[in-house]
């Protein structure tokens, strides 16, 4: 793919991605599944998956969320945009124990503030008004 025509669309297609509920787009690109399930409390799990994430201008933010996973993420084109910049950024994540949606949050923006009342203009930037 040109790099100058690289866009938000374009990587939706060329990636084959779908609809996240954090909002942008994402595709599991990996997951271990020549090994043995893991034990969680929550369930099985996969030893480790990866995906790609995008953020698009109507999707700026990663949000705010918990895993009871570790996950490690790997900056291909940004993870915040900022007003001007290309419209879209690009990051894969590894999370061991492997991602399952039973395991994520999506942050509280009303629970967080209260509770970090001193990092409310972040927690507003990072998370969405759940009214």
């Amino acid at each position: 793919m040109n790099p100058r025509l690289i866009t938000a669309s374009n990587l939706v297609a060329a990636l084959d991605l779908e609809p996240h509920v954090e909002g942008g787009f994402f595709r599991r690109t990996y997951q271990a599944d020549h090994r043995d399930m893991l034990e969680t409390e929550g369930g099985q799990r996969f030893l480790m998956t990866s995906i790609y994430y995008l953020l698009t201008a109507e999707s700026p933010v990663g949000q705010f969320h918990f895993n009871q996973s570790d996950i490690l993420h790997y900056f291909h084109l940004a993870s915040r945009l900022l007003n001007g910049e290309n419209g879209f950024g690009l990051i894969s994540e590894a999370v061991s124990s492997g991602f399952d949606f039973a395991d994520m949050e999506i942050g509280n923006r009303r629970k967080l503030t209260t509770q970090y009342p001193q990092h409310r203009a972040l927690i507003e930037m990072l998370t969405r008004d759940e009214d």
